[in-house]
C-alpha cells in the first residue's frame, strides 16, 4: 500500500478536509507520480455542491461577473467586453455586430441560461460551443426553426477535444514564446489554503486557482 495526502469532501456542500489515504500497491506497467501542483476546476465546485451525483466522501480532482476579469480580457486582446450584470447582453451584441450576430461563441460557465443566450446570439452560419459542464440532467432550450433557417451549429467540447500528446507540447511551446499568458490567468495557493482558493474562485476573484503541494 502507498500512503498519500488527499483533500476530502466528506458530504455535500462541505469544506475540503485533509486526510491521509491508502492507495493500492503499484501494478505492472504503472508508475508513481509525485504531484507538485494541481488546478481547481469549476467542475470540482459543482460536484462539491452536490449538483453532480457522486458518492460522498469524495476526492475531487482533475459565477460571478467581475470587472477585473473583463480588464484582463481586454489586455489579452479582446476588442469588446460586456458585463451582463450591468448591461443588456442581447442589445450590446446587436450593436457590436451590427445586427448580424456572433460567428462563433464559447460558453465556459455551464449555466443553462447562458447557454440559451449564446445559441440565440449566434448569427447565420455561426457555431455555439459548450465547454463548461452544467449539472447532469439539465436541458437547454433551443429554437429548432432558428437553428434550421440560419444554419446554426451547437456542439459540446470536452477537454478541448484535443489529442494530449500533441496539444500539451503545443501549449508549452506557446507559453515559452509568450503567446499563452498563464501567469495572468492563475493564482497559486498553498495546498493547505484549498478552502480559501475555492472561496476566491466562487467569488470570481481568480480565474484559475493552482494548489502547490510543497
Amino acid at each position: 500500500m502507498v500512503q498519500a495526502k488527499a483533500f476530502i469532501v466528506p458530504e455535500k456542500q462541505a469544506s475540503f478536509q485533509s486526510e491521509t489515504v491508502e492507495l493500492d500497491a503499484l501494478q505492472s506497467g504503472e508508475v508513481l507520480v509525485e504531484l507538485k501542483a494541481t488546478g481547481i476546476c469549476q467542475t470540482d465546485l459543482v460536484v462539491q455542491s452536490g449538483k453532480i451525483p457522486v458518492p460522498f466522501p469524495a476526492i475531487l480532482g482533475h459565477e460571478d461577473v467581475v470587472d477585473e476579469k473583463l480588464s484582463i480580457a481586454l489586455e489579452l486582446g479582446a476588442t469588446h467586453v460586456i458585463n451582463s450584470a450591468k448591461e443588456d447582453l442581447e442589445r450590446r451584441v446587436a450593436e457590436i455586430t451590427h445586427g448580424q450576430g456572433i460567428d462563433a461563441a464559447i460558453d465556459c460557465s455551464g449555466v443553462i441560461s447562458v447557454v440559451n443566450s449564446m445559441v440565440n446570439l449566434v448569427g447565420a452560419g455561426g457555431v455555439a460551443v459548450t465547454v463548461g459542464g452544467p449539472p447532469a440532467g439539465l436541458k437547454a432550450s433551443i429554437d429548432v426553426f432558428d437553428m434550421l433557417i440560419n444554419c446554426k451549429t451547437y456542439i459540446g467540447c470536452h477537454q478541448g477535444n484535443a489529442y494530449s500528446k500533441t496539444f500539451i507540447p503545443l501549449m508549452i511551446d506557446l507559453y515559452r514564446k509568450g503567446r499563452l499568458p498563464l501567469d495572468k490567468l492563475q493564482k497559486t495557493y498553498k495546498v493547505t489554503d484549498i478552502n480559501l482558493a475555492v472561496s476566491d474562485m466562487k467569488a470570481g476573484r481568480v480565474w484559475k486557482p493552482v494548489l502547490l503541494w510543497d
